[in-house]
């Protein structure tokens, strides 16, 4: 997330060269990186 038209600008333009630009080494393509967030619905109730 941006707070600010200029960040938004900064992040736009690093997709951009990213997109023109795509990484040519190709051990970057062999690794990956997984996120997960869980949140809990603490609003249950009967439980």
């Amino acid at each position: 997330p941006v707070a600010t038209a200029s960040e938004a600008n900064v992040v736009v333009d690093k997709i951009i060269n990213y997109e023109k630009n795509p990484v040519s080494d190709a051990s970057f393509y062999k690794t990956g990186i997984n996120c997960a967030y869980f949140q809990d619905n603490d609003n249950i109730t009967g439980i």
